[in-house]
């Protein structure tokens, strides 16, 4: 049972020489202070009996205060013994009507998380973070984190799927939720005893095929369209990306003058951080070719001449990843795709023509920057000659040229 005790904190004196009363809350070897917002020199503090003595002005004013708080807390106590197991911050969330400590619910906690990522360039994360912070936000306020418990969760994702989410988009949510909560625990204003993740099993569905035929992707290539037409760029940008075994649209319109070193580009994930170093095939030459000097910083001149936040960036990369999409999928139905065409199929696709072309699921996993088998393999991967994935990337490009 939790036990409570009204205690003078002496450990640090106010500016005029009085020191605060608070109530102090056990449970489970976890304690816990309430502040009462009462003062007192140390001479009208009474140890024993736990109150303030009689030659304070505002003795009756100080000792109601207190027993006002010590009631409530019991009887918050007794609420939540009866309902099952509890620890002290369920405690005081009730008490506060779940507004506590700072930084102890969700939204406050993950505002100052997410300004943190922010600051130093871990925007996805941070987007993704507040996407799913707000939806929680929207549907039940901000929370204490002793709140978010397997029910809520599951109300949480029926609500989502209401709204027409698919299972992959829930779960982003959820990891994100999960990630906060992970971080909350390590900083003690979440406590494992009430993390909800390991009742509640986040869902997903596997990925359905994107990958195009060599013979319709050939028709996308080829498909005639208006030089210098947004959807004739766009197209480029699409054959660029699977001349470069798939590379990730925000990859490529970051890259710059600088990534290309004696024909090859090399540059890192953004999403990862992992070292890509791809050979140029003739295709990606020509194209490169066609865009040179329009930037004064990047290869493509995609994103604007002046310079932006990491955060305008990130948005401004997901409108033009929509638009880009938007053209491919006027091209696929165009050549007789029964499947949404974007830029993702060509990183689909390249694997699996890889695949097809007798390219070794190691090397199509090193090529595409995945890990591949156990630790072991992960280590010879690392070690792959360059020259392996640069055959693998001419005989899978070769197919469609």
């Amino acid at each position: 049972m939790a036990s409570i005790k009204t205690v003078l904190d002496t450990r640090r004196s106010k500016a005029d020489g009085t020191y605060p009363i608070a109530i102090r809350i056990t449970h489970e070897r976890k304690t816990r202070f309430i502040a009462t917002g009462c003062s007192i020199y140390k001479k009208e503090w009474d140890e024993v009996k736990q109150e303030v003595k009689s030659n304070c002005p505002s003795v009756t004013q100080f000792n109601c205060a207190i027993h006002e708080i010590i009631a409530k807390l019991y009887k918050v106590i007794k609420s939540l013994s009866e309902q099952g197991s509890f620890s002290v911050l369920t405690v005081l969330a009730v008490y506060h009507n779940r507004s506590v400590q700072p930084h102890s619910t969700i939204v406050v906690h993950a505002t100052k998380v997410i300004d943190e990522m922010k600051s130093v360039g871990k925007v996805g994360n941070a987007i993704s973070y507040e996407v799913a912070v707000n939806q929680l936000k929207k549907e039940y306020g901000d929370l204490p984190y002793s709140s978010i418990d397997y029910q809520l969760l599951t109300d949480f994702e029926i609500k989502l799927r209401l709204k027409g989410l698919k299972t992959n988009s829930i779960a982003a949510y959820f990891r994100a939720i999960r990630a906060l909560y992970n971080k909350a625990m390590k900083i003690g204003i979440a406590e494992r005893v009430n993390y909800p993740f390991d009742k509640y099993s986040i869902k997903h569905e596997k990925t359905a095929k994107r990958a195009v035929a060599p013979e319709l992707l050939k028709k996308v290539f080829a498909y005639s369209l208006k030089q210098n037409s947004v959807a004739w760029h766009w197209r480029n940008y699409f054959v660029l990306i699977f001349n470069l075994i798939g590379i990730n649209f925000t990859d490529l319109v970051t890259l710059s003058y600088s990534d290309v070193k004696e024909g090859r580009v090399c540059f890192r994930r953004k999403k990862t951080g992992k070292l890509y170093n791809i050979k140029l095939t003739t295709t990606a030459k020509r194209i490169l070719k066609l865009y040179e000097g329009q930037h004064s910083t990047y290869l493509l001149p995609v994103l604007p001449e002046h310079t932006l936040t990491p955060v305008e960036q990130k948005k401004l990369i997901s409108e033009k990843l929509k638009q880009c999409n938007k053209y491919l999928k006027r091209i696929g139905v165009a050549v007789g795709l029964t499947e949404p065409l974007t830029t993702y199929v060509s990183r689909h696709s390249w694997a699996t023509i890889a695949k097809q072309q007798g390219v070794s699921n190691e090397v199509i996993a090193e090529a595409l920057g995945h890990e591949y088998g156990n630790k072991i393999t992960g280590i010879y991967l690392d070690q792959f000659d360059l020259k392996v994935v640069d055959e693998a990337n001419e005989k899978v490009t070769g197919v469609v040229s």
